[in-house]
């Protein structure tokens, strides 16, 4: 009974999966940690990364076939840092509709267009609506126009309400580009010293 317990606190001398993970635990964790603060500065935790690596390599089919361990550890690592950039590049371009600054950029947009006539601008914006895809027009007219909640709209669109929400984004960055463009050339057609 004492040398199956003892088998299971060393290294076993099978090179069993757990024993590898234990070895390359104490041998490469410090180096690992080192990698990500050197890859991902920011909020990102080495010492929970670190751990993700330990795990990723745990779900290998059969880590003793592993013919470089140590390198297998740091293409693991390699991979995660590739998933942390893509997630932060991705959330850095991303607008929450509901964020009290994008409210106030819509309002300094809709005041810029104060000065032209609210037949041309709905003109123009009714022209906006038909370049949007069915279900971004749909989400469009049901939330700002009949009010509906993003869970009414996902209920009678059939999706979700992160959907409705990415449907609304798009749209509103649609809107914002053609008419920002709409209002310069009308600004710019609009010279005091030219009308009569």
């Amino acid at each position: 009974m004492d040398d199956e317990d003892d088998g299971k606190e060393g290294e076993s001398q099978d090179g069993s999966p757990r024993s590898l993970l234990e070895r390359l635990f104490v041998e490469q964790h410090s180096a690992l940690e080192r990698y990500f603060r050197r890859h991902l500065r920011g909020p990102d935790e080495p010492a929970e990364l670190a751990q993700e690596v330990f795990l990723r390599m745990s779900r290998a089919p059969d880590p003793d076939q592993i013919r470089n361990p140590e390198g297998y550890l740091f293409t693991i690592a390699a991979n995660i840092v590739k998933e942390r950039l893509v997630v932060r590049q991705r959330d850095s371009r991303r607008i929450d509709i509901d964020d009290p600054q994008a409210q106030e950029q819509l309002a300094v947009f809709s005041s810029a267009g104060a000065s032209i006539d609210a037949e041309t601008l709905k003109r123009h914006l009714y022209k906006v609506l038909q370049e949007m895809r069915p279900k971004q027009q749909a989400a469009v007219v049901m939330h700002f126009w009949h009010g509906m909640t993003y869970q009414e709209v996902a209920d009678r669109l059939g999706v979700s309400i992160n959907m409705v929400k990415k449907l609304l984004k798009s749209a509103l960055e649609l809107c914002r580009r053609r008419m920002s463009r709409f209002i310069d050339e009308w600004q710019d057609d609009d010279d005091p010293e030219v009308t009569v």
